[in-house]
């Protein structure tokens, strides 16, 4: 089969593994990776959870990436099943079926860990591009998720522990 020219995979749990197998059976010619909540899933639980490999294969194989940190403040859970432990927290209603549950600061710090090691895991050129107005819908001022302490926290972790041969464009 040959690679993949264009394609759009959802993150929603079960596509970014999806990606990463197809990504290590030689489909695809690079990676744009905008939206990373499946990392969240491995930090905080929920129904899009990346798993181990989320976000590993194109950095192994050498391939070229442009990774934006997009709706990486929040966890998706269906309404009914968000666990006690989170229940003072922000909830934005996203569907009948997903409800997202905002990341504190110990868990935005957590993620932005996971994040470093895997853009920095990579062997082949790397972009990073930095939404400076939002995350997602609800992380705007205003928003549900607005968050400008835990938000600002996880964007020093991040871009601080990126290895400097990372081009980072902040947008």
């Amino acid at each position: 089969m040959s690679p993949v020219i264009l394609s759009a995979i959802n993150a929603n749990g079960i596509g970014g593994p999806a990606m990463e197998e197809l990504v290590d059976s030689g489909h695809f010619l690079g990676v744009i990776d905008l939206t990373v909540s499946e990392i969240v899933g491995n930090v905080m639980g929920g129904v899009h959870v990346g798993g181990p490999e989320r976000m590993r294969s194109a950095g192994r194989q050498g391939l070229p990436q442009v990774i934006v940190p997009g709706c990486v403040e929040f966890a998706v859970f269906p309404p009914h099943s968000i666990p006690a432990e989170f229940a003072d927290r922000p909830v934005y209603d996203h569907n009948p079926e997903f409800a997202l549950v905002r990341a504190n600061l110990d868990e935005m710090l957590a993620i932005a860990d996971q994040l470093v090691e895997r853009v920095n895991g990579a062997t082949g050129p790397v972009r990073v591009g930095v939404p400076m107005k939002g995350f997602s819908i609800p992380n705007v001022p205003g928003g549900e998720f607005y968050d400008p302490v835990a938000d600002a926290a996880f964007l020093d972790r991040f871009l601080g522990g990126l290895d400097p041969r990372i081009d980072v464009h902040r947008e």
